[in-house]
């Protein structure tokens, strides 16, 4: 909070300056608009509308910055000698300036009331002036006022009216999702009946063992019955004492009792069975009814996929052409929901990579135009196949392993031994593998089919590709059409209970602690023919290690992101369907645990990530580790050099890094930036593009141009998002292109990252 007020505080009074020279030039475009000079006077206030837009951005300043696109186009069409130069065009000018210096946020970061309002008056009365019809109130003009559609006439509704009326209603998603989230707790209750019926069958084989006492215990019982009686009839005294005589009393009461709470507790267990079944049918059905009334068509996530590929399709210069079939199978909202930004980043895949420039595909006696396919099938089993599938380039094997290898993901060997279907089943789906020569806000990061991949998993879904080279590719994702409950392992640890999704589990062995072997100080396991690390539950939950070492091992074989690991626990308890409790939004993301689960007893016990469980076990370090993190600790810290003309962004990207453990300088522009490159290294250098004396394009070849600082990464973050502007950043070299309105501090961290 200090540093935003500090950063609006700055960006006050380089907003203030701006306008103030945007007003000066205008002033003295106004004397004489046909001075020689007037073309390097629009190139100036030209360049500090540009500059203001991107201070206020990097604040989200948004009514500023858009005021100030406007003003470039209007700007721009001056340049261009487009735009007839008037008294009334400078008077609109003048009031937008004087509009834009009341927006700037107070220190305190209070903002005028009504500000997007106005804002959006002065962007309207801009655009008149691009129409050549400048406004002339003295105030921005009010928003028109439409006029009163006329009313429907009730009287007599149409058909359809009457048909809505009486089969639909409206109703909000959240009371839906409140009503799913309460039928689905009914499930606990079913549970619970369930539970309480094991507990009175439970008690019922009590009574065998009762039987089997009483039935040693009886003739000896019967034999001293027969012997009072016998004796009594011979003789009229006491031939038992009152003792005995109480206990064989005791022993005629006891059987009796026990008979009738036999009958009793068998009557109530016949009860139970048959309202664990009514719970358990009420339960179900209820379920799957509010769950049909969450089923939507497909076609709600698919109807907006044609525009999203006309649209990055047209950014960069591809003729595509999109098809869709079976969008009126029905699936269940949250996985729509939860589905639609894989099927993005598949299809932004798809359109970077995956399909040529039409001159290329020219030139190899191709047609121009790709087609990109989706398709929806419904499957056995409930489930449902999506198919997308283009007519593009395809995937390239070798240049997949050269990435991966050049990355440092797969070694030498891996790299000439992998074959095709392994690097197009697993190796495509890691983290860092990419083929893209720049990495953009669309592609090039490695990261969009590791999510896909991912995404697909927790859904409990699967992701497959197939490809041809020059032919296209396919991907298939199967996934549920239901929200379900799914089956669980109950697995103990330390005394603790923990829950292991059953579709994640390959198979439970029981091993000797002699058969577990230590490889690079590791611990293994061979099981089915396979040798597997072993890891202990508890160390990565971070429970600690019992003093008894077991002389058996409980050993389960998960997998999980085409990886297989052995994790050994104390015992597995049973397999049971588990109802998924999510967290609050306060623990919205716990390592290792992707939510909770409240068993038939009462006692809530966490659901393990399984993915999360074997990134998690991935990174421990063997024992013998612990040698090399003092060396680690003293690694020097990354240099970075951060280039950029507005000194709110300059502050804004600098925080930024030096927050994570960098160490930043600064330099104005890219002449200031490559001297200061000449005089001491850098790991990377993070640049604007539109700088005065030298930008960002000019900046980057003359980097790449020089033989001591070619190889230093170089990302460019700038607010120009043309396709010509991209394609310019990857002929002049550098390694990441950021565009400033869809900048997020992750994303640049991640970036650099991976270039140092």
């Amino acid at each position: 909070e200090e540093f935003r007020k500090k950063l609006l505080s700055t960006y006050r009074i380089e907003a203030q300056d701006h306008l103030r020279s945007i007003s000066a030039g205008l002033l003295e475009l106004e004397k004489d608009p046909q001075a020689e000079h007037a073309a390097g006077i629009i190139e100036t206030v030209f360049r500090d509308a540009h500059s203001l837009k991107g201070a206020s951005r990097a604040v989200d300043v948004g009514r500023v910055e858009r005021i100030c696109q406007s003003l470039e186009t209007v700007f721009s069409a001056l340049k261009r000698r487009e735009l007839p130069v008037t008294a009334d065009l400078f008077t609109t000018l003048h009031r937008t300036v004087d509009a834009m210096a009341d927006m700037i946020p107070a220190p305190d970061g209070k903002e005028p009331p009504q500000t997007d309002e106005r804002s959006e008056q002065i962007r309207d009365m801009l655009a008149r002036v691009l129409e050549g019809e400048p406004d002339r109130s003295d105030s921005p003009p009010a928003p028109g006022t439409e006029s009163e559609a006329s009313p429907i006439d009730a009287a007599e509704p149409t058909p359809w009216r009457k048909q809505a009326a009486t089969d639909s209603v409206r109703i909000s998603l959240d009371k839906m999702d409140a009503l799913l989230l309460q039928a689905e707790e009914m499930r606990g209750a079913k549970l619970l009946a369930d539970q309480r019926t094991r507990d009175a069958v439970e008690v019922l084989s009590g009574f065998a063992q009762w039987d089997k006492k009483w039935a040693r215990l009886h003739p000896t019982v019967r034999d001293l019955h027969r012997r009072r009686e016998k004796l009594e009839r011979k003789s009229t005294a006491r031939v038992l004492t009152e003792e005995e005589r109480i206990l064989l009393d005791f022993t005629d009461w006891l059987q009796d009792h026990m008979r009738h709470c036999r009958e009793k507790l068998g009557g109530l267990e016949k009860a139970l069975e048959q309202d664990r079944h009514a719970v358990g049918l009420l339960t179900d059905t209820l379920l799957d009814d509010v769950r049909k009334i969450m089923m939507l068509p497909i076609s709600t996530l698919l109807e907006e996929f044609p525009k999203v590929v006309r649209d990055l399709a047209l950014d960069q210069g591809k003729e595509v052409e999109m098809t869709i079939g079976g969008e009126e199978i029905e699936i269940d909202r949250r996985i729509l929901e939860r589905t639609r930004n894989v099927m993005i980043h598949l299809l932004r895949n798809a359109v970077d990579h995956g399909i040529e420039k039409p001159a290329w595909r020219a030139e190899k006696g191709n047609k121009t135009k790709v087609s990109i396919l989706i398709s929806v099938a419904l499957l056995e089993g409930n489930r449902v196949e999506i198919l997308l599938a283009d007519d593009g380039a395809g995937f390239d094997a070798r240049a997949i392993r050269e990435a991966a290898r050049k990355r440092g993901i797969i070694s030498d060997s891996d790299g000439t031994n992998m074959e095709d279907r392994d690097v197009l089943g697993s190796l495509i789906y890691r983290s860092g593998v990419s083929t893209s020569p720049l990495i953009t806000d669309l592609s090039g990061r490695g990261l969009g089919l590791a999510i896909v991949k991912e995404k697909i998993e927790e859904l409990g879904g699967h992701v497959s590709l197939e490809t041809e080279p020059g032919r296209g590719s396919s991907f298939r994702i199967t996934l549920p059409v239901n929200w379900t409950a799914f089956r669980g392992i109950l697995v103990s640890m330390e005394e603790q209970s923990f829950v292991i999704a059953t579709a994640n589990v390959e198979r439970v062995v029981r091993l000797k602690k002699e058969e577990i072997e230590t490889v690079e100080n590791r611990e293994t396991v061979h099981v089915g023919g396979v040798t597997l690390p072993l890891f202990r539950l508890g160390d990565i939950l971070g429970l600690g290690r019992g003093k008894n070492i077991p002389a058996y091992w409980t050993v389960l074989v998960v997998s999980a992101l085409d990886s297989r690991i052995a994790f050994s626990v104390d015992a597995v308890l049973n397999e049971q369907e588990v109802i998924v409790k999510p967290f609050a939004p306060q623990l919205s993301r716990v390592r290792n645990i992707s939510g909770a689960t409240i068993l038939g007893t009462g006692k809530v016990v966490p659901i393990l990530n399984v993915p999360d469980l074997i990134r998690s076990a991935m990174k421990a370090r063997p024992a013998a580790s612990g040698l090399t993190r003092p060396a680690e600790e003293k690694k020097e810290k990354k240099t970075v050099l951060v280039v950029e003309d507005s000194i709110t962004s300059r502050m804004l990207l600098k925080n930024i890094l030096e927050s994570s453990g960098y160490l930043v300088k600064t330099a104005v522009d890219g002449s200031d930036g490559y001297a200061m490159l000449r005089q001491e290294p850098f790991d990377i250098v993070v640049s604007d593009v539109d700088m005065p004396r030298m930008n960002g394009f000019d900046l980057t070849a003359k980097i790449r141009g020089d033989r001591k600082l070619a190889e230093i990464p170089i990302v460019l973050v700038t607010s120009l998002d043309s396709r010509e502007d991209r394609e310019r950043g990857i002929d002049v070299g550098a390694n990441a292109y950021i565009v400033k309105s869809n900048f997020d501090q992750s994303n640049l961290l991640e970036i650099v990252e991976r270039l140092i």
